[in-house]
């Protein structure tokens, strides 16, 4: 089984932030995505970041990540955002994503072992790589995925949020409120356990 949590706080209000997530169970799967626009603060970044969603929204289920990137790349020519796609079987815990630009995606064993995994340089909609690189990988038990925007330091220490805490949302709130940088901040954390 899946469980997951979400945490998005804007650096002034929601209708500025241009950080935005996208989550759907399908069956077996959960489809999700994370999405940083350039900039905060106006509404400009909020209407991009919604519009960028309903892409993601739309075609999702076709399981063609790089087609996906590529009509948001298209709908945002000339403005920039780094965006992850991805899935997990709810059953398996097998994953995949693809993740272009600086969205930090980290796994978290049950003793709160960090590793980073792979993600791609690039910016959507102003350099989008020729190839998009999609990486896989499974969880175990009691295993973590934590996905999140530049509004929460990368270079961190996660293991202590990790190990005292059981609740998805707990471990989320203690994150970003200890390690915040002056930016729209967004997280999404999953946790695998056995049936």
């Amino acid at each position: 089984m899946i469980e997951f949590a979400i945490k998005h706080i804007p650096l002034i209000t929601y209708q500025t932030s241009g950080d935005t997530y996208f989550i759907k169970k399908v069956n077996d799967c959960l489809f999700f995505s994370v999405i940083d626009i350039a900039g905060h603060g106006t509404r400009k970044c909020f209407f991009n970041a919604k519009r960028l969603k309903n892409i993601v929204e739309n075609g999702i289920e076709i399981l063609d990540f790089e087609k996906i990137f590529l009509e948001i790349n298209k709908e945002l020519t000339g403005n920039g955002a780094v965006v992850l796609i991805g899935k997990i079987n709810t059953k398996t815990a097998k994953y995949e994503y693809s993740c272009i630009g600086n969205i930090s995606v980290k796994k978290v064993d049950n003793k709160g072992y960090i590793e980073v995994l792979k993600t791609q340089e690039g910016i959507v909609g102003i350099y989008l790589p020729m190839k998009i690189k999609k990486e896989k990988g499974i969880l175990k038990n009691k295993e973590y995925l934590l996905f999140h925007t530049d509004g929460i330091k990368s270079n961190i220490s996660l293991s202590k949020y990790f190990v005292y805490n059981k609740k998805l949302d707990n471990i989320l709130d203690m994150i970003i409120k200890k390690e915040r940088n002056i930016d729209d901040a967004l997280g999404l954390l999953m946790r695998y356990e056995l049936e």
